[in-house]
């Protein structure tokens, strides 16, 4: 168990969306990031439970599967890493800390959540690529322990997830 990071494609925002088991106009980006659908989420709304199932199951499922290859990226993900574990993700916040904390490095110190679920804005990704540079240098330096064949493996996942972010202008979602 430990924190897992993945950004979304663009290609729902490009219209390279395969056709699905509902319109394409009924697809939309929730407020995590994913794709859903109006038609499955107002029904969701207003049904019970049971009565959802009853009518929606068949459907529910269909476009569960057909999110997994709706475009040439699995999942619609751009990129997808599992940054660490609980007690890595505390490591990292600790060596963020003994590296300065929130003066030196103020987006490091707030890009890990405390649990699953959320996200980390797209906006931010440059700048907190700049600050995980110099973070990393000073792990390089002063924390060799974590350092493996060169690198800090969890400030190289997620590397790749704020680069994958500032490529795409998706946020980060966190699982």
């Amino acid at each position: 168990m430990g924190l897992d990071g993945t950004v979304r494609c663009r290609c729902f925002e490009e219209g390279r969306l395969r056709p699905g088991p509902v319109p394409l106009e009924d697809v939309y980006v929730d407020e995590e990031g994913y794709l859903a659908s109006r038609t499955l989420d107002e029904a969701r709304e207003r049904l019970t439970r049971r009565q959802f199932d009853a009518r929606y199951a068949d459907l529910e499922r269909a476009f569960d599967d057909w999110l997994h290859s709706c475009c040439e990226h699995e999942d619609a993900e751009l990129c997808a890493e599992h940054v660490a574990s609980w007690s890595g993700c505390a490591e990292f916040r600790e060596l963020v800390d003994r590296a300065g904390g929130d003066k030196n490095h103020p987006l490091l110190s707030a890009l890990l959540p405390d649990g699953t679920g959320g996200t980390y804005p797209a906006e931010k990704a440059a700048a907190t690529l700049a600050e995980l540079d110099r973070f990393a240098e000073w792990v390089a330096a002063n924390a060799p322990q974590v350092v493996h064949e060169g690198r800090y493996g969890t400030a190289e996942r997620l590397r790749r997830l704020l680069e994958a972010s500032r490529a795409s202008g998706n946020p980060i979602r966190w699982c």
